[in-house]
């Protein structure tokens, strides 16, 4: 009678398995933090409104305290997602996060921004169509050299937060969970809910903008590509009338 093979000790394996199970609740846990922690932003730019009616003065006053709030805000959108990358076993560059590469990132990154404009203008048509109007602050272009500065400083720090934290790591995260074609669709909505103050038609740009920029940092694995791109995007908005 053959002798019956003696099963391995059971908790040999345990080593190995619980890192595994262990890591994946980690990456849960920072998904739900900075989401969490982001969405906050979003919802409490919602209750800044632009008024009907307002003079030139009054829009400047209404940007300005926009752009400040914004500002102080997007720490929800950089610290955590800054702190989670930084510890992450991983490493930084893991999440695109690693030495700008001058060259190819501007590249890239004014390539993206040109589909963000022609995406702009290409649904532009379609939305007012449908009545989808798109509302909110940056009506006004700058008027002198200290307005560009502090529109410039404002933007770049509030785009690179929002790309730390959609791109970098939720789009990385999840795309270590589920597979990279998850993690997309999760960064534009996240991204898409940053700009629900701009009423129907900001939404639908934001989602395509998304789109453009979830594929970027896809394709280019670099967190500095998507920046160029949304601060060039964002920053012509305050410099070219509109």
């Amino acid at each position: 009678m053959p002798e019956r093979a003696v099963p391995d000790d059971p908790g040999e394996s345990a080593p190995t398995e619980a890192p595994a199970v262990s890591s994946r609740r980690r990456k849960w846990i920072e998904i739900a933090i900075v989401v969490l922690l982001a969405i906050f932003p979003a919802v409490r730019l919602c209750f800044l409104p632009a008024p009907e009616e307002m003079t030139e003065a009054d829009y400047w006053r209404f940007d300005y305290a926009f752009l400040c709030l914004e500002l102080v805000l997007s720490l929800l959108w950089i610290l955590p997602a800054g702190v989670l990358i930084l510890v992450a076993p991983e490493g930084p560059p893991h999440f695109g996060v690693r030495k700008p590469r001058w060259k190819s990132d501007l590249g890239l990154g004014v390539i993206g921004m040109l589909l963000c404009l022609a995406a702009y203008h290409g649904l532009n048509p379609l939305l007012v169509k449908v009545g989808w109007q798109e509302r909110g602050g940056f009506i006004l272009p700058v008027q002198d050299a200290s307005e560009a500065f502090f529109c410039v400083i404002c933007t770049f720090i509030s785009c690179f937060g929002q790309e730390l934290t959609c791109r970098a790591h939720l789009q990385t995260r999840l795309g270590d969970l589920l597979g990279p074609w998850i993690g997309i669709p999760a960064s534009i909505a996240l991204f898409t809910s940053f700009h629900l103050y701009q009423g129907a038609g900001g939404v639908a740009h934001a989602a395509a903008f998304g789109l453009i920029l979830a594929l970027l940092f896809r394709f280019s694995k670099s967190l500095w590509t998507c920046v160029v791109a949304h601060t060039l995007w964002n920053i012509s908005v305050f410099m070219v009338p509109q």
